[in-house]
């Protein structure tokens, strides 16, 4: 989790994984596709 807050990534609202937002939009799909 540490790993998670230095990196600033944040949860999929829909099955909690972390993810990286990798461009300007903040739309969000995680590998589960929620």
């Amino acid at each position: 989790m540490n790993l998670a807050k230095r990196k600033k990534w944040m949860r999929c609202p829909g099955c909690r994984i972390y993810i990286q937002k990798n461009r300007g939009c903040a739309h969000m799909l995680c590998r589960v596709w929620t």
